[in-house]
Formats: structure tokens, sequence, C-alpha cells
């Protein structure tokens, strides 16, 4: 995807948004399947799971808008990225703030690809 001056709308801007949040998650879910490995108690599984899967679900609705599951996959990828940022944790309410603005990602249509 370009960033050429053309291309430079809201629908792209809230994608490059989104896909930063996922990244974020996707390494806060990684650290949570650490400390399952380590503790061995399984709300940090599933804490793990939660915010792993719903960060690859969110990047698989914001990358394959085509497809006809990709406004499922990104309703039920933020939903399970916010439901991983309620768990406390050490960097308080940041998670919880970057579920929320990954937000509008999820209600933008996608624009057609031409190539």
């Amino acid at each position: 995807m370009s960033i050429s001056p053309e291309e430079r709308t809201p629908t792209v801007t809230w994608q490059w948004v989104g896909r930063v949040v996922a990244c974020f998650f996707l390494i806060l879910g990684a650290l949570g399947f650490s400390s399952f490995i380590d503790a061995g108690t399984l709300w940090h599984l599933g804490f793990a799971v939660a915010a792993l899967g719903g960060a690859l679900l969110f990047i698989f609705g914001l990358e394959r808008s085509e497809h006809p599951a990709a406004a499922w996959a990104r309703r039920v990828g933020w939903s399970l990225m916010a439901l991983a940022s309620l768990v406390p944790t050490s960097l308080l309410f940041m998670p919880f703030l970057l579920a929320l603005v990954a937000l509008p990602a999820v209600f933008v249509r996608p624009r057609e690809r031409t190539a």
C-alpha cells in the first residue's frame, strides 16, 4: 500500500492506526503467554488467547477487506482486544486507551483495491 497524497484518506489513516494497535496487542499477548508458561495459571492463558487471537483477527479484517468475513473479523478481533485490555497489567490503562483509539478502524469502509 502506498502513501501517495491521493491515498491519504481517513480510511487509510485509521487502518494504519488499527495495525499499530494490533501489533501492540500481539506483543502484549506474547508476554501474557510467557507469563502462563512461568506461572501456569489459566487466567494468564485466557488473557494471552484474547490478546493474540483478537489482534490476529483484527489484522485479518483490515488486510483482507474484500473477504466476506472481514467485517466480522474486525468486530470480533476488536472485542477480544478490548476484553484483553480489561486485565490489570503494569501498563495501567494504556491497553484500554489503545483499544479505544483503534475503534474507528472497525467501522471504516475499506477502499476498493485497484491493482
